[in-house]
């Protein structure tokens, strides 16, 4: 339930801001309301980081070094 309500904030939200998409993945990295979901919480940092969110690309470049939800790549995650 708590999946769909997260959802359909980011749907609610006319602009698909890139804050929604960012609060959405930051539920999703930390397990907040939801099961821990490292790769759902990419898709969601994508979305925001194609809007340029500063804070949608740390994260991404925090799961692309540790290797959560998406492969470990070190010199990808310094870029």
């Amino acid at each position: 339930m708590v999946r769909s309500l997260l959802c359909r904030h980011f749907l609610m939200d006319k602009e698909r801001s890139t804050s929604s998409a960012n609060q959405v993945g930051w539920h999703y990295y930390y397990g907040e309301g939801v099961e821990r979901d490292y790769s759902e919480a990419v898709k969601w940092f994508f979305m925001a980081a194609d809007k340029d969110c500063a804070e949608a690309y740390f994260y991404l470049g925090m799961c692309v070094m540790e290797g959560k939800g998406v492969v470990a790549d070190p010199e990808e995650a310094r870029r």
